[in-house]
């Protein structure tokens, strides 16, 4: 009878698995399908934010949220966004506001939302420069820079994800430079 049991409750489980991984499959094709549907509702939420930027404070005392447990399936992307208008929304300080001091950070441009977007989007991860034309593009950014800061045309360069990993690279260059100088290559 143990046996029995074990096997069942053992079936029970991994059914109960399969129709979590089915209604999450169900939601994500779903989500896929009225993908247009809920960018633009993406973009609704977006102007609405951007609607509120004159009034909105660029800093605000936040009390501390109670943590939530995991719901046992996915929402879907139209119920995310509506949870975050209804929790977040109005809780957000206005960095991108024209009321914002605290950093220098780069603002976001009408320009740099819709690369963002689209780069989102493409969700491009090529492994050379001939797997995709992403790679062609970041080359004549890196060009366009190159021209505008007045570097010279020997030097290159390259995107990455952003400020964090930014430093992790400049520091691992200079590591490699001052091996070279020294006779020493610290990559090996």
């Amino acid at each position: 009878m143990k046996f029995a049991d074990n096997q069942n409750t053992r079936w029970m489980e991994t059914n109960a698995h399969n129709r979590t991984n089915m209604n999450q499959n169900n939601v994500l094709f779903r989500d896929k399908t009225i993908m247009k549907y809920l960018l633009g509702l993406t973009q609704q939420a977006a102007s609405r934010q951007l609607d509120k930027q004159q009034d909105l404070h660029p800093g605000i005392k936040v009390d501390e949220l109670p943590l939530e447990e995991l719901p046992g399936s996915g929402m879907g992307t139209e119920a995310v966004l509506k949870y975050f208008e209804d929790h977040f929304a109005d809780r957000i300080s206005n960095t991108a506001g024209p009321r914002y001091f605290g950093f220098v950070v780069g603002g976001s441009t009408p320009a740099s939302v819709a690369g963002d977007w689209l780069v989102s989007t493409l969700d491009q991860n090529p492994f050379g420069s001939t797997d995709s034309i992403a790679p062609q593009i970041e080359r004549q950014a890196i060009h366009f820079l190159k021209q505008l800061l007045n570097i010279d045309e020997a030097y290159f360069g390259t995107f990455v994800t952003g400020a964090t990993m930014s430093n992790f690279v400049g520091m691992a260059t200079a590591r490699q430079w001052i091996g070279e100088q020294r006779g020493h290559n610290y990559s090996v």
